[in-house]
């Protein structure tokens, strides 16, 4: 039930390195075309190396913790966690403002203005942490019910879900990671993040191999998180002191300015939860905590794949704000087209070669009992396609600060996704929740936000169907190609499984270099990864 709109407006508090919101929206003076790019390409490579680390670590510990914990328990703490997830609507959009209000401020070199935001978030956000975890005990008494576990896991469960609870107290530090977002330092924080992912691993093997079951899992979550939340806030403190005494008159305005601003932000805040942290809920709702863990392994590469390429286009709003700022609609238009071409190749170079073997990685990885079936892997590739390229048409609105146009669109399409997303579930099994998605981004995303594109700053709907259109059909001999010729001798371990893979992937991208991307995309493409090597 992913809403890529609803991903872009998400509080950075969230630390998730994929699909934060823009990091300078509403600055007001536009960065040098060089730092711009040097910024873009180390957040790109930053989410890159994230990707990396994470899918190898988790390639590599995801069966030993399933083994350790044993499906029901591995299922019930991404539920359970989903669960907690609910409570970041307490929120009330406040990330959002502060990111833009950071912004703004430090955008003018006004250190006194940052360091009255800053006192103001804390202030705010110390409110929100509150609520947050009265709100997460409360849910607690219930989380038996919401996360369905056998009777003699029930109070580990509850336990667990008080551990996560009282980690909630460390939300005001999140303001912190705001700064550092706001400052255009977000590859600060996706390093951090990947320093972060490895701890968490090794403490979870730890508590798991020591038999501390969910609540252990749950610790040492939070005991990876901390370290980068007080070093982020030990390099915001270096950076603006936090010394200058803001008049109690201001520090109310500014937090009034703050929850004003907050209320789009918000909007876009209850659709992302509602339609990103719906789906594992769903399943172990419908089918228990166990298939989840089914859940999640038939869908990883797809993830991983889609991942990488909203990390990519994450890396384009600066680009865009720029044109924007300086009236080019037509650039905005052929870079817009160019990229479109290039995120719908590259994806579909990515899960080609998932739709065809992810049943025997699975096999390899988790073991075959763990697979989802073919329309769970299908559909989660079309969602590892479609969503990317609505994403970056989303962010060229966004990063110019019309967050406010995309609320009505992520308000119908998460009320097509959600029911779309119950009964699908219910009638379809373990595909249901991407088969939400995956209609509501056809129904309403893929056609609104093209008419926002051409409303906003003239970008035909029409180059842009079509740009996104030629790399798929494009795909449509190879697919053929495969089914008749390849399927019947599936690879027998990794290094087979790898070159297979890897085979599909490249002579797709082979074809599109000469039939889908035209000379001038060529010589764009190998300009810009000059300039960025």
């Amino acid at each position: 039930m992913t809403s890529e709109t609803a991903q872009i407006s998400e509080p950075a508090g969230a630390l998730s390195p994929a699909g934060s919101p823009p990091a300078a929206v509403g600055i007001p003076q536009v960065p040098p075309e060089p730092t711009r790019t040097k910024r873009a390409a180390w957040s790109y490579g930053s989410n890159v190396l994230f990707a990396l680390v994470t899918m190898g670590v988790g390639l590599v510990t995801t069966p030993l913790l399933i083994r350790l914990l044993g499906t029901t328990r591995f299922g019930a703490v991404r539920a359970a966690t989903d669960v907690a997830g609910y409570t970041g609507l307490l929120e009330l959009g406040l990330g959002g403002a502060v990111l833009a209000m950071l912004a703004q401020a430090i955008g003018r070199g006004d250190v006194v203005r940052v360091n009255a935001v800053l006192k103001a978030a804390l202030r705010s956000y110390r409110v929100v942490a509150t609520l947050m975890v009265l709100v997460g005990a409360v849910i607690g008494l219930f989380i038996a019910r919401l996360v369905p576990v056998p009777p003699d896991l029930r109070n580990e469960l509850r336990l667990g879900f008080a551990v996560l609870v009282l980690s909630m107290t460390l939300t005001p530090l999140t303001v912190y990671r705001l700064f550092a977002e706001a400052s255009q330092r977000g590859y600060v924080v996706v390093l951090l993040l990947t320093i972060q992912s490895i701890v968490t691993t090794g403490l979870c093997l730890l508590a798991a191999w020591a038999g501390f079951g969910l609540p252990g899992q749950f610790l040492a979550t939070t005991m990876a998180l901390l370290p980068t939340l007080l070093l982020l806030r030990r390099s915001a403190r270096k950076r603006v002191g936090l010394n200058a005494a803001a008049p109690g008159e201001s520090d109310r305005e500014i937090r009034r300015e703050l929850w004003t601003l907050s209320w789009p932000t918000f909007g876009l805040s209850i659709c992302y939860r509602l339609s990103l942290l719906t789906d594992n809920v769903l399943v172990a709702w419908f089918y228990g905590p166990a298939a989840v863990v089914t859940f999640f392994a038939t869908q990883r590469l797809a993830t991983i794949a889609q991942s990488q390429l909203q990390g990519f286009t994450s890396a384009t709003w600066a680009g865009f704000s720029h044109l924007d700022a300086r009236g080019e609609a037509h650039r905005m238009e052929v870079v817009l087209a160019e990229l479109t071409r290039l995120v719908v190749a590259l994806g579909v170079a990515a899960v080609f070669p998932i739709m065809a073997y992810n049943a025997t990685f699975v096999s390899l990885w988790v073991g075959k009992n763990l697979y989802g079936g073919p329309l769970l892997t299908i559909v989660a590739c079309a969602v590892a396609v479609v969503l990317p390229i609505t994403t970056l048409w989303s962010w060229v609105l966004a990063g110019s600060g019309r967050l406010q146009d995309l609320l009505p669109l992520s308000l119908i399409s998460t009320a097509v996704n959600v029911p779309c997303s119950v009964l699908a579930t219910w009638r379809l099994g373990l595909a249901g929740p991407l088969i939400g998605t995956l209609t509501a981004s056809l129904l309403v995303n893929s056609w609104w936000l093209p008419i926002l594109l051409r409303r906003h700053f003239g970008i035909s709907s029409g180059v842009l169907a079509a740009a996104a259109l030629k790399p798929v059909a494009l795909a449509v001999p190879f697919i053929c190609t495969w089914v008749f010729l390849l399927r019947g001798r599936p690879p027998g371990g990794w290094i087979s499984l790898a070159l297979h893979m890897a085979g599909l992937a490249i002579a797709y991208l082979i074809a599109c270099w000469f039939l889908v991307f035209r000379p001038e995309d060529r010589d764009q493409l190998l300009s810009r990864l000059h300039l960025l090597r």
